[in-house]
């Protein structure tokens, strides 16, 4: 560079040096650590229902239920201890649930058969009818979380239920010289009543996704005697399957 005219050039290291091993001087800063970028997961998704809000259910089920027992000697003595068949219930729930309680109204319609055979040596006679009944019932109750998704319900509640009971009897009638044969007569419907009902339920619910609640529960429920019948106790299992807002 000086042969082509450049000027103010530092010399050139000593050879010596150089085979002395000669390293440039290392810089005396402390060392600082390089942080990496934390790389990238997919996020975690927790499934955490909907636990309060409006819910809409409605379920239908099977009632079991005392026999039917005359109480006035005046009434028909034949309609006495007559035996109700296993009965179909369906209904509708809507309330309002919390955390830990609900608060809920349910409407309800309950039908069963009413089946008696009198013995012969009373009369031959076999009774048919029908009992219906109409439920209004308000239910207090406490939810207890056994899981995320999984909950125990317990409650009681008070209504009213409007019951109507029909009856017809066969009873076989002797003919001189010839074969029973039966003959019918039919008692007509009872007079419907507006009776006083009150319950106790216990339940398991599940919710399986954030708006959607499925459960079965076990309630028992006690009828007010009516003007002709003792009060009776049904034992309900019922299915359930609705929405929550």
């Amino acid at each position: 560079m000086r042969e082509m005219g450049a000027s103010n050039l530092p010399d050139a290291p000593s050879p010596s040096l150089k085979n002395q091993g000669y390293r440039p001087r290392e810089s005396s800063s402390p060392n600082i650590p390089v942080q990496k970028k934390p790389s990238k997961t997919a996020p975690q998704i927790s499934f955490a229902p909907n636990e309060t809000g409006f819910y809409f259910i409605p379920f239908g089920g099977f009632v079991f239920g005392d026999d039917i027992q005359g109480k006035d000697s005046s009434y028909p003595w034949d309609l006495i201890n007559a035996d109700v068949e296993v009965g179909s219930n369906l209904g509708l729930r809507f309330g309002y649930t919390w955390k830990y309680f609900y608060l809920e109204e349910r409407i309800s319609h309950y039908r069963a058969t009413i089946e008696k055979y009198i013995p012969p040596d009373i009369s031959p006679t076999s009774v048919h009818g029908e009992i219906k009944s109409l439920n209004f019932q308000q239910s207090l109750g406490f939810r207890v979380p056994i899981s995320e998704n999984i909950r125990i319900n317990l409650g009681g509640g008070v209504g009213l239920t409007k019951q109507k009971l029909a009856f017809n009897f066969t009873a076989q009638t002797n003919v001189t010289e010839g074969p029973t044969t039966p003959s019918t007569n039919g008692f007509g419907n009872v007079p419907d009543e507006w009776l006083l009902t009150y319950d106790a339920i216990l339940g398991l619910e599940y919710q399986p996704f954030d708006h959607l609640l499925t459960g079965i529960n076990y309630r028992w429920m006690r009828v007010e005697e009516m003007d002709h019948f003792d009060a009776r106790d049904l034992h309900l299992l019922e299915l359930s399957l609705g929405v929550l807002f």
